[in-house]
């Protein structure tokens, strides 16, 4: 296993068969440089990434910052997937290893910040939340400190990020539109929402998409007018509802709403209120 850049003498980079990988352990680059071969036996961590660009950024993360904060990423990525189904993007070492970076220098000048999202976040994402708490523990565990509660709201948003694979500026938005939506819904139909039940958490993972669908230019909205006529005739009061809630994302994002966006929207705002008043609304015997 071949060396190609050394990072301090527990850590580097190396080629093996081809593939580029970061390898770690106790005194593995001890008095070793480039083109050096490292001995396999010695090695305690291999982290193996797929796509070149992040193995490249991690890289680059690593010539300024402990390297321990790759082995808390780590942690954290093979912790979230032990404990959920989430699809998680290589992103996260990068977010996660930057973001813990930033985080410990705050600490260090004891400069706290306020998540001003962290109440919507806790609501609208209820599974990366518990996730970005047991991934606090794990960061205290290394540096027996206090992470607070605004800190696993930004973690929170990391974990999201990387499990929809979208640009971070639209997982920060995307909470405070989503609770805008649901506020829409709620004054139209008169409603309160079972927030504990499974058609509701169904409903809030769709209202992810939409939000991502309709904030991020590069993604292209279906225009298929289907779903949206026949909602029109069979659930006026959904459609209502829809035009409100693509009304408003008009004029506060500027951003328009295809038909058959919101037609899936109508037709995901039929099942979540049907089940509180169904006669009332949609006529359902």
């Amino acid at each position: 296993m071949e060396i190609l850049r050394v990072y301090n003498n527990n850590v580097a980079a190396v080629l093996q068969n081809g593939d580029e990988m970061i390898v770690s352990g106790r005194g593995i680059c001890f008095q070793k440089k480039k083109g050096d071969i490292i001995d396999e036996t010695k090695i305690e961590k291999y982290f193996t990434l797929k796509d070149k660009h992040v193995i490249s950024r991690v890289e680059e993360l690593l010539q300024n910052i402990s390297t321990e904060y790759l082995d808390i990423a780590d942690e954290i990525a093979n912790m979230i997937k032990q404990n959920s189904d989430l699809e998680l993007s290589e992103n996260i070492y990068i977010t996660l290893i930057d973001h813990i970076s930033l985080f410990m220098e705050r600490e260090k000048k004891n400069i706290s910040f306020e998540n001003p999202l962290l109440m919507d976040i806790k609501h609208i994402y209820k599974k990366q939340y518990e996730l970005a708490k047991k991934a606090r523990n794990i960061i205290e565990n290394h540096f027996d400190i206090r992470v607070s509660d605004d800190e696993v709201g930004f973690l929170t948003l990391h974990i999201v990020n990387a499990s929809m694979d979208q640009s971070f500026d639209i997982t920060m938005r995307a909470p405070k539109l989503i609770q805008v939506i649901l506020e829409i819904i709620r004054v139209h139909f008169n409603i309160t929402f079972d927030e504990k039940s499974i058609r509701y958490e169904r409903f809030l993972r769709h209202l992810q998409f939409f939000v991502r669908r309709v904030l991020d230019e590069n993604l292209i909205q279906e225009d298929d007018t289907f779903l949206y006529n026949m909602s029109k005739n069979a659930y006026p009061e959904a459609i209502d509802c829809v035009n409100k809630i693509a009304l408003f994302i008009e004029l506060n994002y500027k951003k328009s709403v295809t038909k058959a966006e919101m037609g899936y929207l109508a037709y995901h705002i039929v099942n979540i209120v049907k089940e509180l008043k169904p006669e009332e609304y949609f006529n359902i015997k």
